[in-house]
Formats: structure tokens, sequence, C-alpha cells
């Protein structure tokens, strides 16, 4: 009763803000912020041998990767939107077409998303990502040791709110399913159930370009001009 509440406020509040802008379903997803003062999240990567490495006189780096997005969507499904607080972009309203592309890329061509998108290009301390292993990067995040993502915002939201929805779905499915009685009905939940486990499995297959970046001085001007 509770979600159904707020997806009527959320309704409301989006047909008053946008009123030339249409949205047939609202999709409720609850962030729990953990309590942990550590943890660490790996990032596959095609290989560390193949990036592309770069410096400049003012001793900024980068490292270029091919790198799995369901790890970086899982490091947003633990941070939540303070991912993207250094993200200028991110609170320009994006058009939902761009949106509706990338749902459909990681449903039908997840291997070729990589080709598709832009790529994420993520602000990182020295200290908080081990480069060492030749297939994963790994993060250690502490309150000390925050990353953020300054371009690709869109992506990672639009990605991870698929992600969640098909995941919900599969649980939703396998309840009616277990509590089915008409086989014909069962028939068709049983399809559209192994349909959404193999987006599921599926996710799996797409990548992204990782720009990861150390910046000294963190500058607004420095940020802003990442793109």
């Amino acid at each position: 009763m509770q979600e159904n509440q707020t997806k009527n406020i959320i309704k409301t509040e989006w047909k008053r803000i946008f009123p030339k802008i249409r949205r047939s379903k609202v999709i409720i997803r609850y962030i729990q912020f953990s309590k942990e003062s550590e943890k660490f999240f790996p990032i596959e990567i095609q290989s560390c041998l193949n990036r592309l490495e770069y410096k400049n006189d003012n001793n900024d780096k980068g490292n270029v990767y091919t790198a799995k997005l369901l790890d970086i969507i899982e490091i947003y499904n633990f941070i939540g939107n303070a991912l993207f607080d250094k993200n200028v972009r991110y609170k320009i309203s994006d058009t939902l077409d761009v949106e509706e592309k990338i749902r459909e890329t990681l449903e039908k061509d997840p291997a070729s998303f990589w080709f598709y998108n832009n790529g994420v290009a993520m602000l990182a301390q020295n200290n908080g990502l081990d480069e060492k292993e030749e297939l994963k990067i790994t993060y250690k995040y502490s309150k000390f040791n925050q990353i953020q993502i300054i371009n690709g915002a869109q992506t990672i939201t639009c990605a991870a709110e698929y992600y969640y929805e098909i995941k919900q779905n599969v649980e939703k499915l396998k309840v009616d399913l277990s509590t089915e009685t008409n086989e014909e009905k069962k028939s068709q939940l049983s399809s559209s159930l192994g349909k959404y486990k193999k987006i599921i499995e599926n996710f799996k297959k797409a990548y992204i370009v990782l720009r990861i970046i150390y910046n000294n001085n963190t500058s607004p001007e420095f940020i802003n001009n990442v793109s």
C-alpha cells in the first residue's frame, strides 16, 4: 500500500513538472546505505595489458579500459546518486529516447553496447584503485576514498534501473509461477521467466569504455571540461 501511494505521488509530481513528457510506469528502488567503513568492489576488465595510459605536464594522468558494465552498476547500487556529485551534467534533463536506446541494446544486443555508448569517466584518488591485476581493477571504498562518475551518469542510472527492474520481474514471476494452477497460464509465466533470466545472464556481455582519471587538484574547471 505504501509503495503504491509513493508511486502515485511521483506520477502526480512528474505530470506537474514535465507536462509534455509521458511515463507509462514508475519503478521504485530502495537503496540501503551500508554502515561498512570499507568495502571492496572488483571491476572486470578485458586486460590491463591493452589499457591506454596518458599523463600531462600538470601530472594529471589517466588510464582507459574496457570494463564490465554490471560491475559499475554494483558500485552505483552501493553508493547511490552520491557517485555523481561532481557530475554537472547529471542535473540536466536527458531525452527519454536515449534511455530507450540503452534499454533496447541491453535487451537485444548487449555485446554491442561498447560500440554504441560513449563510456564513463571516473575521477579517482591514487590509492583508491588497485590496477595491478591483469583482468580486474579493485576499488576500495571508504569515507576517505571516494570515486566520482563525472561523465556517463545517464548510462549508469538507466542501465541500473533496467537491470533491477528485470530482477524484480524475475522474482515476481517465480512467486506467480509457484501459485498458478492453470497449465496454460503456467506455460506463459514460464516463458516470460525464461526471457527475463536470459536478459540478466546476457547483461554480463555488456562492456563499456572506462576512463579513470587521477587529477591532483580536482579543480571545477578541469572536471567541467571532462567529456
